[in-house]
C-alpha cells in the first residue's frame, strides 16, 4: 500500500499544490525606547490621578488579554476590586467625559467577571481610550492602549495595522515593522484586503524613508497588485505615487513617468492627490532638467492651484521657462508674480525668478528679483531669504545657470506632461 505523503497526486497524475500557511509573528509591545514595566509611559505622560487610573486600566486589560480563557476565573482576586475601582473612576473621571467613561465601564464589568469578557468588546474599549488619548495629545498613552486593543483581539488585522502606523509616526521603526508584518499576515489569513494593502503601502514608504529601496519596492508593488486585483482605486493610486517617489529616488525617470501616467489615469481630476502628484513630478523635472515638460504642466498648474500655492507655482513656472529658453513665458510668470503683494511663499518665488533670470543672462532682472525677495523677507522674522539672495547675486556674477536640459528618451516625460496638463484642465472645468 502506497504511503500517503505531502507530494500526493490527483487523478490526472499532477502533483497537488500545498496550501500556503500564513503565520503571524508574535506581537511586540516593548522596544528599546520603552524600558521598564508595562504602562509606565502612561503615568509619565499623565502625571495626575487620572494617569494612575488609566495605568491601572491598562495593566488590568493587558493581564486579561495575556491570560488563557481557562485561567481567567478570579483573575483580579479580591471580591471588592470592582467597587473600589469604580469609586476611583467616579472621583477623577467626570461624567461628561463619555469617551473615557464608557470604555472604563467595560473595564469594571471585566474586573467583576473576567471569565465572561468578550475579546472584541475589550479591544474596542481599549481602542476608544487610545482615540481619547490621541485627541488630548497623549501619544504614548495612545500607543499603550492600541497595543492592548491588538492583544485583546489578536486576530484583528486593523488593530495590528493601527499599532504599526502609530509606532511609525512616533519614530519607533523597529516596532512599526513588526506590527506591519503581523497585520499583513492576519489580513492575508482573513482576506481583509484594506489593512493588507495599507500595511504593505506604509511599510514600503517607511523603507523608502530609510533608503532601503529594494525592500520598499517589494512592499509597494505588493500593495499595488492587490489593489488592482480588488479594484480599489484610491489604494492603487497611493501605491503608484509611492512607486513614483521610489523611482525618482532611484534615478529612473522612465519608470517614474510610467507609474505617474498610470496614477493620473486612476485619479479623479478633483482628488487632492492629483495636485500632489503633479507637484511631485514637476519638482522632479526641474531638478533633473526636464524643463519643457515642466513648462507644459506649470502653465496649467498656475491656473489651477489655490492662492496659497500660487507663488510656488509661479516661481517654478519662471524656472521651467528659463530652462526651456522661453523668454516670453518667463516674462509672463514674472509679471503674474509681481501682482502678488506678499505673503508666505512670495519671497521664495522671487528667488526662483532671480535664478531663472540669471540663467537667461538677465543680470539686472536677477538683481531686482533678489532685492525684492530680500525686502519681502523682512516681514518674516528668522527667514533665510536675505542670505539666499546674497548667494543668488554671487551665482549670477559667476554665470551659474540652471544646468543643461535633460534628454527625454522615448518621449515618456512629454507624454506624461500632456496627461497631467489634461488632468489639470479637467479639474479646473469640473
Amino acid at each position: 500500500m502506497a504511503r500517503a505523503s505531502a507530494g500526493r497526486r490527483d487523478k490526472q497524475g499532477q502533483k497537488k499544490r500545498k496550501k500556503r500557511q500564513w503565520g503571524s509573528p508574535p506581537p511586540l509591545i516593548r522596544d528599546s525606547e520603552s524600558p521598564g514595566p508595562e504602562g509606565l509611559a502612561i503615568i509619565g505622560e499623565i502625571s495626575s490621578s487620572l494617569g494612575g487610573i488609566l495605568w491601572k486600566a491598562y495593566r488590568s486589560m493587558l493581564l486579561w488579554a495575556e491570560t488563557d480563557e481557562a485561567d481567567r476565573v478570579n483573575l483580579y482576586g479580591k471580591r471588592n476590586a470592582e467597587s473600589r475601582r469604580r469609586r476611583e473612576i467616579d472621583m477623577y473621571v467626570p461624567d461628561e467625559e463619555i469617551e473615557l467613561r464608557e470604555p472604563l465601564e467595560v473595564l469594571l464589568a471585566l474586573i467583576a467577571a473576567p471569565e465572561e469578557g468578550d475579546r472584541s468588546e475589550v479591544a474596542h474599549a481599549a481602542h476608544r481610550i487610545a482615540k481619547w488619548a490621541a485627541l488630548q495629545g497623549y501619544t504614548r498613552t495612545q500607543m499603550e492602549f492600541l497595543c492592548v486593543a491588538a492583544l485583546s483581539e489578536p486576530t484583528n488585522a486593523r488593530y495590528a495595522y493601527l499599532v504599526g502606523t502609530t509606532a511609525r509616526s512616533r519614530g519607533q521603526l523597529g516596532m512599526a515593522e513588526a506590527w506591519y508584518v503581523r497585520a499583513i499576515a492576519l489580513a492575508r489569513r482573513s482576506k481583509e484586503w484594506d489593512p493588507y494593502i495599507r500595511a504593505y503601502l506604509e511599510h514600503g514608504l517607511m523603507m523608502l524613508d530609510k533608503g532601503a529601496l529594494p525592500t520598499a519596492r517589494g512592499s509597494l508593488i505588493k500593495a499595488y497588485r492587490r489593489a488592482v486585483r480588488q479594484g480599489l482605486r484610491k489604494p492603487r493610486a497611493e501605491s503608484l505615487r509611492g512607486l513614483v517617489t521610489l523611482e525618482v529616488a532611484a534615478d529612473d525617470p522612465i519608470e517614474a513617468a510610467k507609474h505617474a501616467e498610470e496614477a493620473a489615469g486612476v485619479l479623479n481630476p478633483s482628488d487632492p492627490e492629483a495636485t500632489d502628484l503633479v507637484r511631485e513630478v514637476v519638482h522632479f523635472w526641474l531638478r533633473s532638467g526636464y524643463f519643457e515638460p515642466a513648462l507644459v504642466v506649470l502653465r496649467e498648474l498656475a491656473e489651477a492651484v489655490p492662492r496659497p500655492l500660487l507663488p510656488e507655482a509661479l516661481g517654478a513656472f519662471a524656472r521651467a521657462a528659463a530652462g526651456a529658453g522661453d523668454e516670453a513665458a518667463f516674462e509672463e510668470a514674472r509679471e503674474r508674480l509681481s501682482r502678488l503683494t506678499g505673503g508666505p511663499g512670495v519671497p521664495e518665488a522671487w528667488l526662483e525668478v532671480g535664478r531663472a533670470a540669471s540663467h537667461l543672462g538677465k543680470s539686472q532682472v536677477t538683481e531686482e528679483a533678489a532685492a525684492h525677495a530680500d525686502r519681502l523677507s523682512r516681514q518674516q522674522p528668522g527667514s533665510q531669504i536675505g542670505f539666499m539672495a546674497g548667494i543668488l547675486r554671487q551665482q549670477s556674477a559667476a554665470n551659474i545657470g540652471l544646468g543643461d536640459p535633460a534628454e527625454d528618451e522615448g518621449g515618456h516625460q512629454a507624454s506624461l506632461a500632456e496627461t497631467l496638463a489634461s488632468l489639470l484642465r479637467e479639474a479646473r472645468h469640473s
